[in-house]
C-alpha cells in the first residue's frame, strides 16, 4: 500500500490523482449529487424520478466508458479530460 507513496514509479501518479481528488471535491459535484432532487424539482415540464435516473444512469455510463476510453486515452488525459466536462456542464448549469 505505501509502496505507492515510496516507489517514484508511482508517485506522480498518486499525487495527481489525489490533487484531482480535492478538485473533484471542490468542484462542487457532490452537492448536486446530494441536493438533485430539489435541483430537478426548479426544471419546469421534468418528472424527479426520470431525473434522478437520468443522472444514475449518466454515472453509470461514466463508469463503464472510461475504462474502455483508457485503451485509447492515458489515464492522464483521461482524468483531465472528465474534469473539463465536469466544469463546462457545471458552468451551464449554473449560466442557465
Amino acid at each position: 500500500m505505501l509502496e505507492v507513496f515510496k516507489n517514484p514509479k508511482y508517485r506522480a501518479c498518486t499525487i495527481f490523482v489525489s490533487i484531482s481528488a480535492a478538485l473533484n471535491q471542490f468542484s462542487g459535484i457532490n452537492a448536486v449529487n446530494i441536493d438533485c432532487t430539489t435541483i430537478l424539482e426548479e426544471v419546469p415540464g421534468l418528472n424527479i424520478t426520470l431525473g434522478n435516473d437520468m443522472l444514475a444512469l449518466a454515472g453509470l455510463f461514466g463508469t463503464m466508458v472510461g475504462p474502455l476510453l483508457n485503451r485509447f486515452i492515458s489515464i492522464k488525459n483521461l482524468f483531465l479530460i472528465g474534469e473539463g466536462l465536469m466544469c463546462a456542464v457545471l458552468a451551464l448549469a449554473a449560466t442557465f
